[in-house]
């Protein structure tokens, strides 16, 4: 479930042309930083408690890290907060519950930061804390084997019968 929700993070910040900028996606914990402008989605930590004898209630801090190459300091920082704050807005307004697959949500923090890089560059980080529930199932779910069809002969069976 938690990869799920993950994934459909990623997806509707791909699908998001005010983050076009942002050229890699990583499921780690902690930001990959690469030359390019990048993000990355992980949960340390998720809080189970038992909601009914089939599901229980789960509360996760999704983080979110972007990390941003550029030489000039001011312009990293405010490109930075600028990708924070379209993330921040896709997350709150369009994609509170993941289209159904998450029940609440709530982006609780972005916290900045820059430091220096390789080749005179400067490297701008945000983070974010985005706390979501939903509801996991309390058992495995079992996928039946798909089943070949039996051919049989109708002579055989109704001579049983007699």
């Amino acid at each position: 479930m938690l990869d799920e929700i993950l994934d459909a993070i990623i997806a509707a910040m791909k699908s998001d042309p005010k983050l076009n900028e942002v050229k890699t996606y990583h499921k780690v914990e902690g930001m990959l930083a690469g030359i390019s402008t990048s993000v990355s989605v992980w949960v340390p930590k998720q809080r189970f408690k038992e909601y009914d004898g089939s599901y229980d209630e789960v509360d996760a801090e999704v983080h979110i890290g972007i990390s941003v190459h550029d030489a000039d300091i001011e312009r990293g920082e405010q490109k930075v907060r600028a990708l924070a704050e379209e993330i921040r807005l896709l997350l709150v307004a369009d994609q509170r519950t993941l289209g159904g697959l998450i029940d609440n949500s709530f982006l609780s923090d972005w916290e900045y930061a820059s430091t220096a890089a390789d080749k005179g560059l400067m490297l701008h980080l945000a983070e974010a804390i985005w706390q979501v529930t939903y509801y996991a199932p309390r058992f495995r779910i079992n996928t039946a084997e798909p089943v070949d069809e039996i051919e049989f002969e109708e002579d055989i069976i109704s001579d049983s019968l007699e």
